[in-house]
């Protein structure tokens, strides 16, 4: 497993290249109070990242900086909270250029695409595979899971989250008993997904979940991961409008489309 500052060096890399090779621009960006999103641009059009915003950890940050040239390694590599999610939302935009806008490329993966298939998967996936450690207290997802019979051990970083959930810091104790694992795309920026991969390196499958979650799936795949389950932003505009206005994830749905890719693990 790679460790937390490989996994976001890697992200910085990869992100970086496909900026550089693409001549892609960035169009715009806002940070919400749940949400970042950036859009960039080139020859195949636009493309969306995402990333998730914890506001507690962001109160007395400095800004970003103004982004005259996209700097990827100076925004993922640094201290500050706020400037890492910023740098995953535009390395999410580079992969989910990539990913959907040029021709094909998605079909190199067995994909799933819409709710009712990506969900049905998830599903598939977890079945037998129980109890599931959920790292990130995700409601809508954990109810779901335990609707279908799924027992599930939820874990949480931020206390104002923490409703019928554990801290963060119970992993050592609970990874033992985890059968399968789904994480969300919150702990790249929070620099704790390499750490959770490895505490629970037994747990099969490791599903990397969420609208921040949508990285490059070869590079996820380097981490461990087995699948991603996320979201394409399909409405770039009407997502940079909910995310301006202060809208979180179910705000986004309108403008979102859910999507999971199968990287290494099969049933």
């Amino acid at each position: 497993m790679v460790s937390k500052l490989e996994l976001l060096r890697d992200i910085a890399k990869a992100s970086t290249e496909i900026v550089a090779s693409r001549r892609l621009k960035l169009a715009d960006m806002a940070i919400g109070l749940r949400y970042a999103i950036a859009i960039l641009e080139g020859r195949e059009g636009e493309a969306a990242g995402l990333c998730y915003v914890d506001y507690l950890d962001t109160l007395f940050e400095p800004p970003v900086p103004e982004l005259h040239e996209i700097s990827l390694d100076r925004l993922l590599l640094s201290e500050h909270h706020l400037w890492r999610v910023a740098g995953l939302a535009i390395a999410n935009a580079a992969f989910q250029y990539v990913l959907w806008n040029e021709k094909d490329a998605y079909r190199r993966y067995e994909v799933y695409l819409g709710r009712r298939e990506s969900w049905a998967k998830l599903l598939d996936l977890l079945r037998g595979k129980t109890p599931i450690l959920v790292i990130g207290n995700m409601g809508p997802l954990i109810r779901f899971l335990n609707e279908n019979g799924l027992q599930t051990i939820a874990l949480e970083r931020s206390p104002l989250m923490r409703i019928r959930s554990l801290p963060d810091t119970s992993l050592p104790f609970v990874a033992v008993k985890a059968q399968s694992l789904v994480v969300t795309g919150a702990s790249i920026p929070n620099a704790t997904l390499s750490t959770v991969l490895s505490t629970v390196a037994h747990a099969k499958p490791k599903i990397l979940i969420g609208p921040t979650a949508q990285l490059d799936p070869e590079l996820a795949r380097t981490f461990g991961v087995d699948a991603i389950a996320s979201t394409i932003v399909k409405n770039i505009s009407r997502a940079l409008d909910i995310v301006k206005r202060g809208g979180g994830r179910h705000d986004l749905t309108e403008a979102l489309s859910d999507y999971i890719i199968i990287l290494s693990y099969h049933k």
